[in-house]
């Protein structure tokens, strides 16, 4: 099931519960100084879930095609102002 996610409330809880990433060692992933490996940070799986927003319909792979050409074509259309 897709799902989009509430982008601001989603950064602000991640900014107030200090998972600013490597600066706090903990973000999406867990930081440790030496170690390559980052684990997912399970703290932030549940921020995600909390802000995760239904979608209203089903998103068909023609609405994600328009959706990309969109930004393409506003793209151009800036670039020539």
């Amino acid at each position: 099931m897709s799902y989009l996610i509430s982008v601001l409330a989603t950064k602000e809880t991640f900014t107030n519960t200090v998972c600013v990433g490597r600066k706090s060692g903990k973000g999406i992933f867990l930081y440790e100084k030496g170690v390559k490996d980052r684990p997912l940070n399970p703290g932030a799986a549940d921020i995600l879930n909390r802000h995760k927003i239904e979608p209203k319909g089903p998103i068909t792979d023609e609405d994600i095609q328009l959706r990309l050409v969109s930004r393409f074509v506003n793209e151009i259309g800036r670039a020539h102002v």
